[in-house]
Formats: C-alpha cells, sequence, structure tokens
C-alpha cells in the first residue's frame, strides 16, 4: 500500500509539528483513527470487521500509536477475508460440514487473537479452555453435531442433559452439580452458538437464546468488612512485614484489585500529587500457572487514585 504525505491538514488535533512529523516518517494515511488525548497520550479507536464492534486502545507513544494502529488494520482485513471465505452461502461445503467440535478451535482462534489485542482478559480465555475440557461438556452428545444441525430441540436435549448430570468424583460423587455450576457451561455454549451465528455466519438463530428451563445464576450474598474489622486488620498489619503492610493497606484503602497492586512499579506512585497509577495486573495462568503482567482491560481501569498519607508513609 503507498501511503501518503504528511501535511498540516493531517496534523490538525496533533501537538507534533511538521518538521518533527516529518523526521519521523509519520504520514496523513498513518493518523488515521488516531486521537490525541494530551501530550503523549494517544487513543486508537477503529470499527472491526463487522462494522460493529469497536476497536479502542490507549497508548503514551505516537510511533507505538502508529504501529499498533496499523497491526489492527491488517488483522481486520484478515478477518473480513476470513468472513468471506466462512459466508459462503449455508449450502457451502464449510457450513454443512463444520462441527460443534471444530467450531470450539475456531471460537478459541479468535478470543486468543482478542487476548492478544488486549480486548479480551486472558484469565476468560483460559476458563473457556477448561470448561470446554471439563467433563461435563466433553461427556455430552452434540460435539459431533454439525453445527446447522442444532436446532432448538437438539438445545432443549442438551440442557436436560445438564440438569441430570451427576458428578463422578469425590465426595460428592453420585450428587448433581450445583446450578452455578450448570450455568457457566450453558452461558458457555450460548456464546459458543452466537459466535456461530455473528462471527462465522454459519447460522441464522441461536438455537439456546430462548431455551426454556435454562439453568440461572444464583448470586451469593457477600460478606464485606466493617469500619471495625478494617481497623482490627490495621492494628495486626503493624506486626507483619513492611511490604505485607504496604500490601494490604494498599488494597484496603484505593479499593484496587489484588492483581492490580501486585503488578504496580514504584514510578506508578506520585508522591508530588498523593496518587497512584493503575495500568496493568498481574495474573496467573490457570493452564501452566506462569505469572503475566498484563494492561488493564479497559480504559476505565485504567485510572489514578489518590492514596492516605499513611500509605504514602509506608511506600516511603
Amino acid at each position: 500500500m503507498t501511503k501518503s504525505q504528511i501535511t498540516r491538514n493531517g496534523l490538525k488535533g496533533f501537538s507534533i509539528t511538521l518538521e518533527e512529523a516529518k523526521k519521523l516518517g509519520i504520514t496523513d494515511e498513518d493518523l488515521i483513527n488516531i486521537t490525541e488525548l494530551a501530550p503523549n497520550k494517544y487513543r486508537i479507536f477503529m470499527r472491526g470487521a463487522d462494522g460493529k464492534k469497536r476497536i479502542t486502545k490507549v497508548v503514551y507513544d505516537i510511533r507505538d500509536a502508529i504501529n499498533l494502529k496499523w497491526k489492527y488494520k491488517k488483522e481486520i482485513n484478515e478477518e473480513k477475508e476470513r468472513r468471506k471465505r466462512y459466508a459462503l452461502n449455508h449450502k457451502g461445503i464449510i457450513s454443512y460440514n463444520l462441527t460443534v467440535k471444530e467450531g470450539i478451535e475456531l471460537y478459541l482462534q479468535d478470543k486468543k487473537k482478542k487476548v492478544d489485542r488486549n480486548q479480551a482478559e486472558l484469565t476468560t480465555y483460559e476458563d473457556d479452555i477448561l470448561k470446554f475440557k471439563s467433563k461435563l461438556f466433553t461427556n455430552s452428545n452434540i460435539l459431533d453435531d454439525a453445527i446447522i444441525d442444532v436446532n432448538k430441540d437438539r438445545a432443549k436435549e442438551f440442557t436436560e442433559y445438564l440438569w441430570d448430570a451427576r458428578i463422578t468424583y469425590g465426595k460428592n460423587k453420585g450428587k448433581p452439580y450445583a446450578e452455578n455450576t450448570l450455568y457457566t457451561v450453558f452461558k458457555l455454549i450460548n456464546k459458543l452458538f452466537e459466535f456461530f451465528k455473528n462471527d462465522l455466519e454459519l447460522i441464522e438463530v441461536n438455537p439456546f437464546s430462548n431455551v426454556p428451563n435454562k439453568p440461572k445464576l444464583k448470586v451469593n450474598k457477600k460478606n464485606y468488612l466493617d469500619e471495625e474489622g478494617i481497623l482490627l486488620i490495621k492494628r495486626h498489619l503493624k506486626f507483619e512485614n513492611i511490604r505485607f503492610q504496604t500490601l494490604i493497606t494498599l488494597i484496603m484503602d484505593t479499593g484496587i484489585r489484588k492483581e492490580e497492586a501486585l503488578a504496580l512499579k514504584y514510578n506508578d506512585i506520585n508522591f508530588n500529587k498523593g496518587t497512584i497509577t493503575i495500568s496493568r495486573a498481574l495474573v496467573k495462568s490457570k493452564l501452566n500457572g506462569e505469572f503475566i503482567v498484563k494492561t488493564v482491560k479497559t480504559e476505565a481501569s485504567n485510572r489514578e487514585m489518590y492514596l492516605t498519607a499513611y500509605a504514602l508513609e509506608l511506600i516511603k
């Protein structure tokens, strides 16, 4: 693709000068889909291959923003080509031969791409893999069905199978699964068939969308610490090492997640303003046990928070 040259009109809304842009080799086309939010802070905004899904990312270097924008553009074009191949009319060989099991592989490949683009959580992706491998899922007889053959009656049979399934190991052997466990499996297969409908365009209707008697999520009541409980913990913290004191104090004073607290770096603290910047999280892979530092999922999660004087003193 031949790129355009940089012009003053193309630099509207950007603080970089024309001379600086020329030195960096930036063109008007490079800056399309990029907005400067503040000095050295840029947002990439693009529409996905379906024209509906949004791809948005904030980065802190204009060259990184441009490189990432072109990476997204390439992936979107590849996705459009893939859609053309799968969107053959429903008499096409792919539509008739693709099984649910094969469709799961395509779903996981798509999910992995989204994880790599920071559009989906790694933990959610790994949860999906583990659920697909669970006995509750693999013991069902729906995996070898052709996707287009799974109708409302077949979806109802799968739902009844979930209710009738029994635990096959451990102290609860022979007992039915908890409804929340059934809910997670049903939610996953419903999401899978939404993928077949909206992304692969193999079916026109998701047969699981209106299944009767489907499992429902039962939300357990959470118990929160009251002020007395917080003070008790803080009193006992004084007998712990300084690192543990700092970690727990940060979590209690700010409400940040433990994964966010564990990924903090010293330069995330602004002692002049008395704030802390949350931009990453430390997560443990459920597949291989490795610890991974990743950026936070959404722009709203990328935030700056005020610290108490006591927390600042501990950090110092």
